[in-house]
């Protein structure tokens, strides 16, 4: 009997053990959930910008503060929204992902956009900035995805901001240019249309009485060199309401003589060659439009524009082949008489911002000599090439400016492009 009740002693000692060792475990792992799981207690502040881009610059600005609300500092005036405890709360466990994330993922492709998250838990502050151009990848890395994932979550709230918060909300902009070819020192008109189709009024705050926002660059350039107009946009000396009724709708139109001068010097005007046009409000970078659009020597029945090489920029391609593309933009047939095989002459240089630096490359130094006339309809277009192989070009970076010169005994045709051309490394 002795033995029997010492025995059950030991079971029911074993029993409890395993009852309290079963509890403990229990107790660890929900201790172990409710250190991890975000509650309101973590209080934290975010920063979310995009820069950079065709234009330059701030595109958008949003912070959310401490008490959940959120704001966006770019638009104009400013808009808040009050984050629930439940987003506030799943954004701290996404953001938080980033901790041990690179601070920075620059990538290689012109006007790109640069996002920036800058996070501060208390406990600690990240900063992170990534171009865009770093997604465009087939797979990502799991911190470029975990850099995703965040960028797409605040994209979300400032979405879910701007059309809770913005008066004008529901609006549509149709942008307009007057035409596509300019003569230099032509007219050129961009208009605005901006509809309204719902039953209430809607209102538009504008920070001056100026309404657009323009920013031009010459095609195959890296970024927009000349902005207009040529004053601050933090200048509210002058603040602007726009009303439009139900239904309604309203044109805005600015007018630009496609002069280029800088104060104190004299007048310039675009040369001629291939536009890019970049045109917003500026109220609300949102609403950014792009055109294309070309300035002509109307004294000369040809227009031309240089054509990167996509595929020879890369580091692994031995030859790089430069490409001007000429179009008759007459009414009548054109003839072009050239005295050598090669059609294009080019000038390189190394690029030196803002100005072409030394010359890297010229050729071809001995054309070969051949007779031949070349028609072109109306509207006719035709690409000439030169192959070049890299090492004959003395690169320094990346970035080169280019003078390619249209071989004829017809007329002296120019036109000018900055290029991107990687050493060969194979």
């Amino acid at each position: 009997m002795k033995t029997k009740r010492v025995q059950n002693k030991r079971i029911y000692f074993i029993s409890v053990l395993f009852t309290l060792l079963v509890t403990l475990l229990s107790s660890c792992s929900e201790n172990e959930n409710l250190s991890t799981a975000p509650t309101n207690n973590n209080q934290y502040t975010v920063e979310y910008s995009k820069y950079g881009g065709m234009g330059g610059g701030a595109l958008s600005d949003m912070r959310i503060d401490s008490s959940q609300t959120v704001t966006l500092n770019s638009i104009y005036p400013p808009l808040q929204m009050k984050l629930n405890d439940e987003t506030y709360d799943s954004l701290f466990v996404i953001l938080s992902a980033l901790k041990d994330v690179d601070d920075i993922y620059r990538g290689q492709c012109a006007d790109d956009i640069t996002n920036k998250i800058v996070f501060n838990s208390g406990d600690y502050r990240k900063t992170v900035e990534v171009d865009n151009c770093r997604f465009f990848a087939d797979s990502l890395s799991a911190d470029l995805a975990a850099i995703k994932t965040a960028m797409n979550k605040l994209d979300e709230i400032w979405s879910r901001t701007y059309n809770a918060s913005a008066e004008w909300s529901g609006l549509r902009y149709l942008f307009d240019i007057n035409k596509s070819v300019f003569s230099v020192g032509d007219t050129l008109m961009i208009s605005c249309t901006i509809q309204n189709p719902t039953n209430v009024k809607k209102t538009i705050y504008f920070p001056h009485q100026e309404k657009f926002l323009i920013y031009v660059s010459k095609q195959n350039d890296p970024s927009f060199h000349f902005v207009f107009p040529e004053f601050s946009p933090d200048d509210t000396s002058s603040a602007n309401i726009l009303s439009i009724s139900p239904n309604g709708s309203k044109e805005l139109k600015f007018y630009w003589d496609l002069s280029v001068n800088a104060p104190d010097e004299p007048k310039s005007f675009l040369d001629i060659g291939k536009y890019n046009l970049s045109a917003r409000l500026y109220f609300n970078y949102s609403t950014t439009q792009n055109f294309g659009f070309e300035v002509i020597d109307a004294a000369l029945p040809i227009s031309a524009v240089i054509m990167p090489d996509y595929n020879g920029e890369s580091s692994s391609q031995e030859v790089y082949i430069f490409k001007l593309k000429i179009k008759n933009w007459t009414d009548n047939t054109v003839n072009l008489h050239f005295p050598f095989v090669q059609k294009i002459y080019v000038t390189l240089y190394d690029l030196n911002f803002p100005e072409p630096g030394p010359i890297i490359f010229q050729g071809p130094d001995n054309p070969d000599v051949n007779q031949s006339i070349m028609s072109l309809s109306p509207g006719e277009e035709i690409t000439f090439e030169y192959p070049v192989n890299k090492n004959q070009i003395a690169l320094n970076s990346f970035w080169t400016f280019a003078e390619i010169k249209l071989l004829c005994d017809d007329f002296e045709l120019i036109s000018t492009g900055e290029l991107r051309i990687f050493k060969y490394n194979p």
